[in-house]
């Protein structure tokens, strides 16, 4: 670790965000010789990926001008005045001379993202993709928005996912019949064997209802897409696509559960062992889906 980057003190909030700064960096290893990289954080949240990533590049690339978006779709909770002041107020209080304003914003899931072709090097998002309604829209806009050459990685839990990753319960994610997955939920729930989420929380909540908010949110809210859904719609839009990092994400966690320092950037993988591996962990939580646009000159 750079002693620019000791100095700042940098910790990440989470595993997630050390993994995805381990990719960026590997990836813009390969950029060395370019000046400007524009990076895009897809469903940015409150922004702590952002300033995070902002941070670590102010540290380790100060020869570089690394430009970072970012926007949430308001079908998620991102009320747009609200939202946008708060993360856009945070940022400014890490950076106060880049014009945040001008570079996290919030669309419509549906609405064509406001950026122009082959504008970013670099497209990451975090836990986000298994809440996208429409993952073929989604595949297009990272293919129309990323350059030549650019990367995109994603880090999310696939279908094939054993336990659901929000409320933690074996299996409900591939309940598709409402009032079994109800049922299922409130077994899960008698058991207290579930994790709850403030958020669709209401004092006093019946059991009924408990089990209704929970199942309605994974109707409403999730979508996991599967490893053969991920491969084809990256062959569609012409996307060298593969899961090389997904191994990484799972060492990161151990080297934090040990109390090791992150990993700033990855090694070359092994791609037979590396595939092996990602055939068991998809079954366990996250992936990370890689992809490259292909640089047709």
């Amino acid at each position: 670790m750079e002693k620019a980057m000791q100095g700042l003190k940098l910790k990440a909030k989470s595993v997630t965000h050390d993994h995805l700064l381990g990719v960026a960096n590997s990836c813009l290893s390969i950029k060395e010789e370019q000046k400007t990289i524009r990076i895009l954080d897809v469903g940015c949240g409150n922004g702590d990926l952002v300033s995070y990533l902002y941070l670590s590049f102010e540290a380790k690339y100060p020869n570089k001008n690394v430009e970072l978006y970012g926007f949430d779709v308001f079908e998620h909770g991102a009320k747009k005045n609200d939202y946008l002041n708060g993360v856009i107020g945070k940022l400014s209080s890490f950076g106060p001379s880049v014009p945040w304003g001008e570079r996290i914003t919030t669309i419509s899931n549906s609405e064509r993202w406001p950026y122009e072709d082959d504008y970013f090097d670099l497209i990451l998002s975090n836990q986000v993709l298994e809440h996208v309604h429409d993952h073929d829209f989604l595949f297009s806009e990272v293919a129309r928005t990323l350059k030549p050459g650019g990367f995109s990685a994603h880090l999310f839990p696939l279908s094939s996912c054993f336990v659901e990753c929000h409320i933690l319960v074996p299996l409900a994610h591939r309940i598709k019949n409402y009032e079994l997955l109800k049922s299922f939920i409130r077994f899960f729930i008698r058991v207290k064997a579930i994790r709850h989420f403030p958020d669709l929380l209401e004092k006093n909540m019946s059991l009924t209802r408990l089990s209704e908010s929970y199942a309605d949110y994974l109707v409403n809210y999730t979508n996991y897409p599967s490893t053969a859904k991920c491969l084809r719609l990256g062959r569609k839009y012409k996307m060298r696509t593969s899961f090389k990092y997904t191994k990484n994400f799972y060492l990161q966690k151990l080297r934090s559960m040990v109390g090791l320092n992150p990993r700033r950037t990855y090694d070359k993988n092994n791609t037979f062992a590396d595939y092996g591996l990602f055939m068991f962990l998809k079954y366990v939580s996250c992936v990370t889906l890689f992809m490259q646009k292909e640089n047709i000159k």
